[in-house]
């Protein structure tokens, strides 16, 4: 739970995010419709650095406060929230974007305290490292690709950090305290970014966003503070949705790397709306996913842990099925 000594942070995240997105309202920083946007004309983008400049602020705080592992992640934070704001502002190319990312997420591991480690077995640890790498890559890049409707992005965000928090087994130290953070500017965004959206989080804030919820999953689990099950689970709508989408794409020939409305979040929105279909995801993570991942936390047996992490995937699998994602 959230302690005291942590509250005027907590609120101070969330009153600057409001302010410097209200500010931020006065940018002509727009974004046109393209291949994968639901909407029409023209709005306001990278909204996202009014959550990226008191998050970052926050981290340096708990670094100055003895927290070793927070300025790497503060560092790794503001590269991928510039480079998104670069390719906001120009757009970069796929091959130069991807490998800074693989730059900043192999320097972030390596100087911190959140890739898996196996005891006695170096071969192993280092295999763990690569996948803990490639791993967190495709996450931050599928965080922006399912930041396609109103609220979307930010709910997960907020479902996740919250989920985390109220989860907490022992002491889970600054990184809870930053979880709460968290919610607090993805909930003062989301007054901005809502249905209908006064302005996008962009690149910058989606890449940044990814980067921050995927290191917490990894981080979280090497403590012991936060099983990887429940990271998983509590993370399924994003992650489940954008690799059933890509490998679908790939196996029926298309350009996968181009733009689409084909993830099931947006065949959804088709029928529901922004709003609707954003409120969807947030009672499917509040009802399902959270009871869920709390179940799967606390079980003693991996396989069971495992079975569980399928079952709450199901609806989602249900859900390409039916709406055919990932198809032309």
């Amino acid at each position: 739970m959230l302690i005291n000594a942590t509250l005027p942070l907590v609120v101070a995240v969330f009153v600057t995010t409001a302010l410097l997105a209200l500010a931020w309202e006065r940018v002509p920083l727009f974004q046109v419709a393209n291949a994968r946007s639901f909407h029409v004309g023209a709005i306001r983008t990278s909204g996202g650095i009014s959550f990226v400049i008191p998050l970052a602020a926050a981290l340096l705080w708990w670094f100055f406060q003895g927290a070793a592992d927070a300025l790497p992640l503060a560092l790794a934070f503001l590269a991928l929230a510039l480079l998104g704001l670069i390719d906001d502002l120009r757009e970069l190319s796929s091959v130069l974007r991807l490998s800074l990312h693989f730059v900043v997420v192999a320097l972030l591991l390596r100087l911190t305290a959140a890739a898996p480690v196996i005891a006695h077995s170096e071969f192993a640890t280092t295999a763990l490292w690569i996948c803990a790498c490639v791993g967190l890559v495709w996450y931050l890049n599928l965080y922006n690709f399912m930041d396609g409707i109103d609220g979307i992005a930010s709910l997960q965000a907020v479902g996740y950090a919250l989920g985390c928090a109220f989860y907490v087994v022992g002491d889970g130290g600054w990184r809870i305290d930053a979880l709460w953070a968290l919610a607090a500017a993805g909930t003062a965004f989301l007054a901005f970014n809502w249905a209908p959206a006064r302005m996008f989080m962009g690149d910058v804030g989606s890449g940044a966003l990814g980067l921050l919820t995927g290191w917490f999953a990894l981080a979280l689990a090497h403590d012991g503070a936060v099983p990887f099950v429940v990271s998983l689970i509590l993370l399924g709508s994003f992650w489940f949705d954008a690799t059933y989408t890509l490998c679908v794409r790939m196996i029926t020939g298309q350009r996968f790397f181009e733009g689409h409305r084909s993830h099931l979040y947006q065949r959804l929105a088709e029928r529901l709306g922004h709003g609707r279909t954003s409120a969807l995801y947030a009672g499917f993570m509040l009802l399902w996913l959270m009871p869920l991942a709390f179940w799967a936390g606390h079980s003693a047996e991996p396989v069971v842990a495992v079975a569980i992490c399928g079952l709450a995937c199901t609806p989602l699998l249900l859900g390409c099925v039916l709406l055919r994602a990932g198809r032309p």
